[in-house]
């Protein structure tokens, strides 16, 4: 399971500014791929302590 460095790492410094509104299913793919169960443990409040 990923950080919350690890996410915004990942969206700062793989993703970057020109990647931010360039999407698309490769990306979308990459991301599932990578904070799936991050995103599942955040819906179900394992991960309050980020706000």
């Amino acid at each position: 399971m990923a950080s919350v460095n690890d996410v915004v790492s990942y969206w700062l410094d793989v993703v970057g500014p020109k990647g931010w509104y360039a999407g698309g299913s490769g990306l979308d793919s990459e991301i599932y791929t990578h904070f799936n169960s991050t995103w599942w443990k955040t819906l179900n409040g394992g991960n309050a302590l980020w706000l």
